[in-house]
């Protein structure tokens, strides 16, 4: 829920970081007709939280990056290539919050980053 969402940016933005803090956001499903207010009520909470990234997927997420103001923020209609862009962008150091609704599968992503480092750690 967007109430939530705004606790865990809060807490991505206190976490101690030596590198980027670095939020990817995905829909918040089930919202009725307040989905796209909550939406750019999250994006506006990231304006003054100030990650140093901000990657959004689907289609109502797009509010959120729209908000922010954030010229590091990239929307995304596809997971596969979001994903690929976060193993690029990531690094020793960063934190980050990955964060969206159940139903679109967030896990995804994670799963494919740690499978790739496992990977390249493994060369």
């Amino acid at each position: 829920n967007p109430d939530s969402m705004v606790a865990a940016l809060e807490t991505l933005a206190a976490y101690p970081a030596a590198g980027k803090r670095i939020a990817v956001l995905a829909d918040m499903l089930e919202l009725g007709a307040a989905s796209a207010t909550e939406h750019e009520r999250v994006g506006e909470a990231i304006r003054a939280l100030r990650p140093d990234y901000l990657l959004t997927f689907g289609t109502l997420s797009r509010g959120i990056s729209r908000a922010s103001g954030l010229q590091t923020a990239v929307h995304y209609d596809q997971k596969n290539i979001l994903a690929e862009y976060l193993l690029e962008l990531v690094a020793p150091g960063d934190v980050v919050l990955i964060k969206g609704s159940r139903g679109v599968k967030m896990e995804d992503v994670v799963l494919f980053v740690a499978d790739r480092r496992v990977a390249e750690a493994g060369r």
